[in-house]
């Protein structure tokens, strides 16, 4: 029973601990890497746009998924 409780306390103790890295180094990622663009609230979530070229051209929308990049 002590073994079980032991190796229960760990995985939280290891849980919590890359719960703590993740949230750190995505804050360290925003400030350092900041996102080119501006967000926008939209209902349901946040969009991340980016605008360029001239306002009077005919616009075009790019749409890319989780883990797609816009500059590569």
């Amino acid at each position: 029973m002590k073994a079980l409780l032991f190796v229960l306390g760990l995985v939280a103790l290891i849980v919590l601990g890359l719960a703590w890295f993740t949230r750190r180094t995505a804050a360290r990622i925003v400030q350092y890497l900041p996102a080119k663009g501006r967000f926008v609230d939209v209902p349901g979530g946040r969009l991340h746009v980016r605008e360029s070229g001239e306002s009077n051209a005919p616009a075009v929308l790019l749409v890319h998924g989780l883990g797609g990049q816009m500059s590569h």
